[in-house]
């Protein structure tokens, strides 16, 4: 099957809760760079939002882009909490907050 033709309620898998993060680095100005080892001892939050101009970031098959996808990466480097957005859907922020009150709090889902 061809990326072009998955249909479009069809989600990505994220990285799930217990899987340690890869290490990456991004940009985070034009001649610098920043590392996800750079943050170890602290929380985490990633959110990938591609086209957030768009109204609901559709045809991502066609168009090369993913869903939206937000992780909660704990102060070890592990993936806490993970969520990929359905295609239209706004995630929001509130399992980001959750997530992190579980890791303040020391619980764990």
């Amino acid at each position: 099957m061809l990326l072009s033709e998955l249909a479009i309620d069809q989600r990505a898998i994220p990285l799930a809760p217990g899987t340690v993060a890869p290490d990456f680095a991004l940009p985070s100005t034009p001649d610098q760079l920043v590392s996800l080892a750079e943050f170890r001892g602290q929380p985490v939050i990633l959110a990938f939002y591609p086209e957030d101009w768009s109204p609901v970031c559709y045809y991502r098959s066609r168009d090369g882009t993913s869903e939206r996808a937000l992780y909660v990466i704990d102060t070890d480097g592990v993936v806490h909490w993970s969520y990929v957005s359905p295609v239209g859907i706004n995630p929001g922020a509130d399992g980001i907050l959750r997530a992190l009150e579980e890791l303040r709090s020391g619980t764990s889902r």
